[in-house]
């Protein structure tokens, strides 16, 4: 089974936080349509136990969500996957507690039982008040209808210098542990899917585009050859096989001050 599908159906955001390594933002363009979002739903669906519907902010365009929400849902209701449905947002799309009340209901009733509110850090907060993902999530609780209910943020994950991120200043780094530098999130199970329908093996994959959820299934995608060999390299650079080309990327790794991200999409792209 594939742990998870994470859409991005848009990379507008209403915040444009400094830490972002998309480059999220209220000018960005980039977006899935309707029916992108449709056949990207048809083709990455099956044996997939949670599907993320991420951004950007996914509410910045509620009514798209919502379709794209109900289309998984009745998947689900048909073929038994994908078998959660989880909204990743930073929770600023509510401001009152009706509000906030609204917009859940929306989107329990349309297929949602899972909700990750990923605004739990310093850079949201310069940008929207930490007490507004605090009452989403207070209201979410008190809903009773939501199977899980997270809280992250950059304090919770791994903060990679790409997109806006790169600009990060040394101070801020430093209140990370230096090892993230060398901290490999490569999973084997878990994919990203950009606006434009390519797919990515990684979170911070920029260059690990393994195919197109517009052109083939990800079961297509994944029993591709160059996938196949692409997926393999990456087992070998997370198990720490330090052998061949592996040794070669471990050797500059540790004699240079490169971040694992940065030489992995290096590496990985003449796969």
């Amino acid at each position: 089974m594939i742990n998870s599908v994470c859409l991005c159906v848009t990379f507008k955001c209403d915040l444009e936080c400094r830490h972002c390594f998309v480059s999220a933002g209220p000018n960005r363009t980039d977006e899935m349509t309707y029916p992108q979002l449709r056949l990207a739903i048809d083709n990455s669906y099956n044996n997939v136990h949670r599907m993320y519907f991420s951004g950007g902010e996914p509410t910045y365009d509620f009514d798209k969500l919502v379709f794209g929400l109900c289309y998984a849902k009745n998947k689900r209701e048909i073929y038994g996957f994908p078998q959660n449905i989880c909204v990743q947002t930073n929770g600023n799309f509510a401001k009152t507690k009706n509000e906030a009340l609204d917009k859940l209901k929306a989107l329990y009733e349309n297929g949602v039982n899972e909700i990750d509110i990923s605004s739990a850090d310093m850079y949201h907060s310069e940008q929207m008040e930490r007490r507004t993902f605090r009452m989403i999530a207070k209201t979410a609780r008190e809903m009773d209808v939501f199977d899980k209910i997270t809280i992250g943020g950059s304090g919770n994950k791994i903060v990679k210098r790409f997109g806006r991120a790169k600009d990060l200043p040394a101070d801020d780094i430093l209140l990370f542990n230096k090892e993230i530098k060398r901290q490999c999130v490569y999973t084997g199970t878990d994919f990203v899917v950009y606006t434009n329908g390519d797919v990515l093996s990684c979170i911070y994959g920029f260059k690990h585009i393994i195919g197109n959820l517009y052109e083939n299934s990800l079961d297509e995608i994944l029993t591709n050859e160059s996938t196949v060999n692409l997926l393999r390299f990456q087992h070998g650079i997370k198990d720490n096989e330090q052998t061949g080309r592996h040794k070669d990327f471990f050797d500059r790794l540790h004699s240079e001050d490169e971040e694992i991200c940065k030489l992995c999409n290096e590496f990985t792209a003449n796969i």
